[in-house]
């Protein structure tokens, strides 16, 4: 006779490591606010920001809370390099990332901001509510006057192409390109009715990918824009990524998440029913954040994995004594032999507990750090240098 307890714990085990396998996993995050927007410089590096002005940001496997530097919501973060970002929220709110920690940076508006966009560290865009749209260049931010009565809420600054999206209930707005050089302006380039638009992916002036109400996917492919047909009853959809041409994603409410590849989109299941509000892909990982702290993953076979560009190498810090009571002395990594750097220390919280500039490091040489004076606890220390950063992990006790 069969014994249904084997039978049942053959079944189990074979589901989970079904699971297991390419399956959307939930990483565990140390807030409960919903997250609105995520973004990467490595596999290994990233940020994540929110309601509340929550701010996580990724060490090796961790998500860690950074100290609050605003009680506003944020909705959109963006990463140039592993030291420069911006992030932008209610209220106007401009949050800027020096490489060593966020700071306020004045804004010229009060409307809530929805989207931020770089193309290089001197030129980026910024878009919000009741047609807001701003432009940073020459170290400032200044807003560009136009038209528009509806929403902006997502803009992409490419190197080719800057364009603008949105919405409101009962009202078109245009798929619109930012055309001009000293005098910015908005000019028509698609009417897609009265769907409003919530998010723009451009892997390049001839691949465009645009998702929002309904369920609705448009694709440019250099000459039309086409209604993308799903074939399925899809909800809203919030945010679309695309990391080059055969590798995007799409998410959205009631937990949707829809990924693409060559042989086109395919609805996945996310195992979530909440509001999904972005996502991003980066190597052999595909995220994505939510209401209520949501944060899932997926990994994706290997040869499936998106080449990623290794300009900025991320490299490991090794210390001791660790545990350390009095000193500590950090080793620095030999790539950053002869460069010029910052070496900071930062608790849990974000605090930064120590830092100084150098203008040439010596690769290999052990770096002392008097740590008599910080508190019990887990402490993350940073090397960041143009091009390369290097982090690391020590405990006081």
């Amino acid at each position: 006779m069969i014994s249904y307890r084997l039978l049942f714990g053959s079944i189990l085990t074979f589901l989970l490591s079904g699971y297991a396998s390419g399956q959307w996993i939930s990483e565990s995050v140390p807030v409960t606010e919903n997250l609105n927007s995520i973004d990467l410089t490595n596999e290994n590096t990233g940020w994540i920001v929110g309601d509340n002005g929550t701010m996580l940001y990724r060490q090796m496997d961790t998500w860690l809370k950074y100290q609050n530097i605003t009680g506003e919501d944020l909705n959109s973060v963006c990463l140039l390099s592993q030291t420069d970002g911006w992030t932008v929220g209610t209220n106007g709110t401009i949050l800027r990332f020096n490489g060593i920690g966020w700071e306020q940076f004045p804004s010229p508006t009060k409307n809530e901001l929805f989207s931020v966009s770089f193309r290089d560290a001197g030129h980026g865009i910024a878009s919000g509510a009741r047609g807001t749209l701003l432009l940073y260049e020459n170290g400032t931010w200044r807003q560009i006057k136009n038209k528009i009565r509806g929403n902006i809420y997502a803009v992409a600054d490419m190197k080719t192409t800057a364009m603008a999206v949105g919405g409101l209930e009962c009202l078109s707005v245009p798929v619109m390109i930012l055309s001009g050089e000293s005098e910015k302006k908005l000019v028509s380039a698609f009417d897609p009715g009265f769907i409003e638009i919530k998010s723009l992916s451009v892997p390049d002036n001839k691949n465009i990918w645009a998702t929002g109400s309904y369920g609705t996917v448009f694709h440019y492919d250099g000459s039309t824009w086409s209604k993308t047909e799903l074939g399925k009853e899809i909800p809203t959809l919030n945010s679309v990524f695309f990391a080059d041409d055969n590798h995007g994603i799409a998410v959205g409410y009631s937990g949707a998440v829809l990924t693409y590849s060559p042989a086109g989109w395919s609805k996945e299941e996310s195992f979530h029913d909440v509001k999904l509000n972005d996502a991003a892909i980066f190597g052999s990982k595909y995220y994505a954040v939510g209401d209520n702290g949501t944060v899932i993953s997926k990994e994706i076979e290997k040869n499936e994995a998106v080449p990623v560009n290794d300009s900025e190498k991320m490299l490991l810090i090794s210390s001791y004594p660790n545990p350390s009571r009095d000193y500590l002395k950090i080793n620095i990594p030999q790539d950053l032999d002869s460069r010029s750097g910052v070496i900071s220390v930062s608790n849990l919280n974000g605090k930064i507990v120590f830092k100084e500039s150098f203008t040439s490091l010596t690769g290999g040489q052990d770096f002392p750090i008097n740590t008599s004076n910080l508190r019990k606890g887990l402490y993350l220390v940073n090397i960041t240098s143009e091009g390369i950063s290097a982090s690391g992990k020590f405990i006081i006790r």
